[in-house]
């Protein structure tokens, strides 16, 4: 289960994470140097902290060692969220995901300690490609090159049959790991489906595979 995490850079990015992971349970430490930003959160999450993240000493102050997981979510200053990144690491702590705004701003984070490396800029527009090169998908998230998760509307030709009658994983290399369903304005989600489960006209599939594929399933050949 993932402990305590701390979100630090309180945009809009690192404001929205920190909320959804508290509500969702997780202990959050959010923390900006800026005041008013870490006011609005103090009801929302665990603990909030107004502090310079590149200070040494008041991060040593904070037991930011003690944290499991820390995201540092500046995006509006390359060399604040450098230093960050690497106190965080002098730190101990175990798992540092960092924002970039740039590949070699990506490369420098993990030079200095950055687990993980995202870009969520870059991520979403990847993303809404995918949807708008393929109709019928919902949501795509990569895997591997070329490999990926993907939520897709059920094509109309699936409507009516059986997952068993379908066969995807033999004739399409898919795995469907759920099925996505809107009953009375309430959506259920039928987690792996056994090859008894029909599908039903307006279905999400969550599939595992690649996009070719996909592309093949949606276009039923």
């Amino acid at each position: 289960m993932l402990g305590d995490v701390a979100v630090i850079g309180l945009g809009q990015f690192g404001t929205q994470l920190a909320v959804s992971l508290a509500e969702s349970g997780v202990p959050v430490l959010a923390i900006d140097s800026r005041m008013e930003r870490v006011e609005t959160l103090r009801a929302s999450v665990a603990r909030v902290l107004c502090l310079d993240a590149t200070d040494e000493e008041a991060l040593s102050a904070a037991r930011i060692g003690d944290i499991g997981t820390a995201v540092c979510a500046i995006g509006d200053d390359v060399q604040a969220s450098i230093l960050t990144v690497a106190l965080l690491h002098q730190f101990g702590v175990s798992r540092i995901i960092a924002r970039a705004v740039s590949e070699l701003h990506a490369r420098i984070l993990r030079m200095v300690g950055a687990s993980e490396v995202i870009n969520p800029a870059r991520d979403i527009a990847l993303r809404l490609a995918s949807r708008l090169l393929q109709p019928g998908l919902v949501d795509r998230v990569p895997i591997a090159p070329g490999y990926a998760l993907n939520e897709i509307e059920a094509p109309a030709w699936t409507a009516g049959h059986t997952l068993l009658e379908l066969d995807v994983r033999r004739q399409f290399r898919l795995s469907v790991l759920a099925v996505k369903r809107v009953e009375g304005g309430v959506e259920k989600v039928i987690g792996n489906p056994g090859g008894e489960t029909a599908i039903v006209q307006g279905d999400v599939l969550v599939t595992l595979g690649d996009d070719e594929s996909i592309r093949r399933f949606l276009a039923g050949r």
